[in-house]
């Protein structure tokens, strides 16, 4: 069994780093990180219902942490649904599912994590639906943080945080932080450094380094005279107070902005579905 679920995990790593985009899908499957907190769920289904709303490809999703079930359990019950849904108008095509991370960084969940979980479900549905003569497909497509908009996203914003600074108070020598989650993959890390510097900006990691807080310090000790740091997250939680309470320590020291989460669920459900396409 061991020898079978690492050969299937190779391919499903493969399949990510060597897709064709070119394949025709029946149905995408978005996959968010998730927790405890109901929030999260509920932002998975707003962004389920903004991705419906663009095409006529069903769409539904699921949570790498924080659920009843595992997400391998979680694209089984996904891909029964639409098997018996699709059966039932007609359709005797195979089913091609994508399954698409809402992930800004190619960190470990999104290397490792979500990769395994599809090689459990794509064993598991082996023979699965013989009964209705089909076979259904997973593809991992690559994940949302490797869209060629963001890049131009991101500078908008410091753009129009920096004009209303420099218009309101004068500022004329602003630093820019970009602040992500973090990751323990240097591939992921260095992504970020790389976009930072497109931006003008310097990266900061809220796990991991360096710190927002060195980072700061370096933007006073060049001396800045203010900061704006954009939170390179996708949704806004417990995190944002945690970055807002950090950020108040220097309140006597440099003004601090927290520019807003660049990404609307509308957004993140049109390039999630552009990515596919």
């Amino acid at each position: 069994m061991q020898s079978i679920f690492t050969q299937d995990f190779m391919s499903v790593v493969l399949e990510q780093q060597d897709l064709q985009l070119n394949r025709s899908y029946d149905a995408y499957f978005l996959v968010v990180h998730g927790s405890q907190d109901l929030h999260s769920w509920l932002v998975l289904q707003e962004l389920i219902e903004c991705a419906n709303a663009i095409g006529d490809v069903v769409v539904g999703g699921g949570c790498l942490e924080g659920q009843p079930s595992s997400l391998s359990q979680q694209i089984q019950d996904f891909c029964a649904e639409i098997c018996e849904e699709i059966y039932e108008q007609g359709d005797t095509e195979d089913i091609n599912v994508a399954v698409v991370p809402l992930f800004l960084l190619s960190g470990v969940h999104v290397m490792a994590d979500l990769p395994s979980e599809v090689a459990i479900a794509r064993q598991k549905l082996i023979g699965s639906f013989a009964h209705l003569d089909r076979q259904i497909t997973l593809e991992i497509v690559p994940h949302l943080g490797t869209h060629p908009d963001i890049p131009a996203l991101l500078k908008s914003i410091f753009e129009m945080e920096t004009s209303s600074l420099k218009e309101q108070f004068e500022h004329t020598n602003i630093g820019l932080i970009l602040l992500s989650h973090g990751s323990r993959r240097p591939e992921a890390v260095q992504s970020i450094e790389n976009l930072a510097s497109q931006l003008g900006a310097i990266a900061a990691h809220w796990t991991g380094t360096p710190t927002l807080d060195a980072q700061i310090e370096q933007s006073i000790a060049q001396g800045r005279d203010s900061i704006v740091v954009m939170p390179y997250f996708l949704f806004a939680g417990e995190i944002m107070n945690a970055i807002a309470k950090q950020i108040s320590l220097y309140a006597d020291r440099i003004p601090i902005y927290i520019a807003p989460i660049p990404f609307s669920p509308a957004q993140i459900a049109d390039m999630a579905i552009d990515l596919v396409n």
